[in-house]
């Protein structure tokens, strides 16, 4: 019976002192990220000041303007119909393939028009141009093969794209699309 007492005892010795040298170490490591939490607000704190004296690009970027360009750049044409489409509205859009800023325009569909020009004043760059009637999500691309069959369903060409390279003061005419 000895044995086993002595035993406990270790065993309970064991664990206690385990324990004080485990609450030990946790605090010294909570000290140390208090420290650095604290080096850490500071340094946020210094980093804000320095932002708050920075022009923002809201102070830098003049009507007209996007991203810093000036929008000099025209994409113009026409989007046509196979057959007049059972939705309210179409949206053309350009789309810089560098940046990924879209710039649309959309129109409310007539029930006896299949024909709708368009124009897009954009900065330079590359393009892709596209056409989709919500609320389907299908994109149809700018190119040189149709996906749409007669009766006007559409499916995206993607695939069968064309990028459009605008220059400075340049126009790009006839960027038709057929939906």
């Amino acid at each position: 019976m000895s044995k086993i007492n002595a035993s406990f005892l270790v065993l309970v010795f064991a664990i206690t002192f385990s324990s004080i040298v485990y609450i030990w170490q946790a605090d010294r490591e909570k000290k140390e990220y208090e420290s650095q939490i604290q080096t850490q607000q500071e340094q946020i704190a210094a980093l804000e000041s320095q932002i708050a004296v920075q022009p923002t690009p809201a102070d830098v970027i003049q009507i007209g303007e996007v991203l810093g360009e000036t929008t000099t750049a025209t994409i113009s044409g026409t989007i046509r119909f196979s057959k007049i489409p059972q939705t309210e509205a179409v949206i053309v859009c350009a789309r810089e393939v560098r940046t990924e800023q879209e710039i649309c325009v959309d129109f409310v569909l007539d029930s006896i028009k299949n024909e709708y020009d368009y124009t897009l004043d954009i900065p330079q760059g590359t393009y892709e141009v596209f056409a989709l009637l919500p609320p389907s999500e299908t994109k149809v691309y700018y190119s040189d093969i149709t996906t749409c069959d007669d009766s006007g369903d559409c499916t995206s060409n993607a695939e069968k794209k064309r990028l459009l390279q605008v220059k400075q003061e340049e126009t790009q005419s006839d960027v038709n699309l057929f939906l």
